[in-house]
């Protein structure tokens, strides 16, 4: 059945984009993002696993978008319509579905405002990952024109000095974008940042399955928040790999070998590393709270935007939010950090990145969740960075 309403709704829309009218409604990108989700989850939580078709929805998506030019900011329902795409757009990126072109388009859109650009602290963080994704595309492509080049001898000296130039570059932007990321933490406002909690507050359930001993646990004002900030930590964690990606390819040009020893890390990137990681890893009680546990859990003081308040956990509101969304949240944040500082990883590898063992408790919480949400690993799957 519900194959058949998608297949209905799919119909409706490709006939609706041909209207002159309808082309330009706010319900014709509203439902190309609705079928983007569902297409994305049907691949994620099917039977089988299978490859996802869903970057045509976002795509299409986005040439809608490009259609409704000045349309996209008349109202507040159109503004969140483009932030939702860019949101969806990022996401097909880190799971390496779009072509730079589609990226390059929605700059193109996103910067086309006639009025004030939609503002807040999850898009800011967007605004960011969008940085990044656009940054990993330079340097795929240089990477590209240089090994195309070094097929002909004339173009080889030319085309060395060319691409150090490109890397000095996007070395610079990235790190600029690094201090990006600090100054958004740093400026966060109070009901977006965690709070320790000891251990005692936690069901022992909850201790004996999601808790890394080597942190304070951490609770968060809502599981969007939590989530989001989870989604920001990535994606500084993936501008300090590029940082380290481009920093070794720099440094390797002239020499035939590298000891492992050469390819450590900044003490400043390695011990930044390890805080996100940290704080990666402090979340995950919050995010997998035992959704069978009955026990009575009371937060301590959260800070609200005028005055710091006791919240109360409604626990069975909580339990439900996990399991309809905080149990995936979180373990798509896992596999997206194995991505980065597990073993195949850039980071990853290293011997000095994080402490010894993380990683591994890291995957087996993965599979933890795995195995509850019933996902089928795509074992051919390539990092996100």
């Amino acid at each position: 059945m519900e194959h058949r309403i998608y297949a209905e709704a799919l119909a409706q829309t490709n006939q609706a984009i041909t209207g002159p009218i309808q082309s330009k409604s706010d319900e014709l990108p509203m439902t190309t993002l609705v079928l983007d989700a569902y297409e994305s989850n049907k691949a994620i939580f099917g039977r089988k696993y299978r490859k996802s078709h869903f970057d045509k929805h976002i795509l299409g998506s986005l040439a809608l978008l490009q259609h409704r030019g000045p349309l996209n900011y008349r109202d507040d329902i159109s503004r969140r319509l483009i932030v939702a795409t860019r949101h969806r757009l990022l996401y097909s990126n880190g799971n390496r579905f779009i072509e730079p072109a589609g990226l390059e388009a929605f700059s193109a859109v996103w910067d086309s405002a006639t009025t004030a650009q939609p503002k807040g602290v999850a898009i800011e963080a967007d605004t960011l990952a969008f940085k990044l994704s656009r940054l990993q595309q330079l340097l795929k492509i240089n990477h590209q024109i240089l090994t195309s080049h070094h097929s002909v001898d004339k173009y080889l000296i030319q085309s060395s000095a060319d691409g150090d130039t490109r890397l000095q570059s996007i070395l610079t932007s990235a790190t600029s974008l690094a201090i990006e990321c600090y100054r958004w933490r740093d400026a966060l406002p109070p009901t977006w940042k965690s709070l320790p909690v000891l251990d005692c507050t936690l069901a022992s359930s909850i201790k004996a399955a999601a808790l890394y001993e080597k942190v304070m646990p951490t609770v968060y004002t809502n599981l969007s928040i939590a989530n989001s900030l989870n989604r920001q930590r990535i994606t500084e964690l993936g501008v300090l790999a590029l940082i380290h990606k481009i920093t070794v390819a720099s440094s390797a040009k002239g020499v035939k070998s590298k000891s492992p020893k050469d390819r450590d890390l900044p003490d400043i990137i390695s011990a930044r590393t390890q805080i996100l990681v940290d704080e990666i890893c402090a979340s995950v009680p919050y995010l997998t709270v035992d959704i069978n546990d009955k026990a009575s859990i009371i937060s301590p003081a959260l800070p609200t935007p005028n005055k710091s308040v006791m919240c109360h956990w409604d626990t069975a509101e909580h339990r439900q939010q996990v399991a309809a969304s905080g149990l995936y949240m979180m373990y798509s944040t896992l596999d997206k950090a194995l991505g980065i500082v597990g073993d195949g990883g850039v980071l990853g590898g290293l011997g000095n990145v994080i402490r010894e063992g993380q990683v591994d408790w890291i995957v087996r919480q993965s599979c933890r969740l795995r195995d509850i949400l019933c996902i089928i690993k795509d074992t051919k799957k390539s990092s996100s960075f």
